[in-house]
């Protein structure tokens, strides 16, 4: 049981490991649903430094493909929204953190999560609050869901 459970705790946290399925099996129906959260999260990882790359690329390039499939199908919102927060998770790099945090301010200000993943994006901003964006990202939550 308790390597069930440190498993499931390294699912959530930070990575630099690709991501070979969805988080969220919502994500993952089709095939088609599931390549592209795995794109979005190598784009998540190399915008926010956590995956070497070999070119130089514009912020609004990887932004794009982190957030293209998700504005255009609603499974994947909440699975973008997860991604970034399980970077954001026991990261101890600051400038992947604050690029992650990035991130998430733009996430929660293009879509809201589900009803069911709103509890668990308040908690954790909550729980962050003392973090100069987190404050921020509230606010554009709240804002997002007017």
């Amino acid at each position: 049981m308790m390597a069930r459970s440190r498993g499931r705790e390294r699912l959530w946290a930070c990575t630099r490991e690709p991501l070979k399925q969805p988080l969220l099996r919502k994500a993952a129906t089709t095939e088609e649903m599931s390549q592209e959260a795995c794109m979005a999260f190598m784009a998540v990882l190399k915008y926010m430094g956590d995956y070497p790359s070999r070119r130089a690329r514009w912020g609004n390039e990887l932004t794009d493909q982190v957030f293209e499939a998700a504005l255009h199908t609603e499974p994947l919102k909440d699975e973008i929204i997860c991604q970034i927060i399980k970077q954001l998770t026991d990261n101890h790099v600051k400038y992947s953190e604050e690029r992650g945090w990035e991130l998430l301010w733009l996430a929660l200000g293009s879509f809201p999560p589900s009803n069911l993943l709103l509890p668990h994006v308040q908690r954790f901003l909550q729980a962050r609050r003392h973090h100069p964006v987190a404050l921020d990202c509230t606010h554009r939550l709240h804002k997002t869901l007017r």
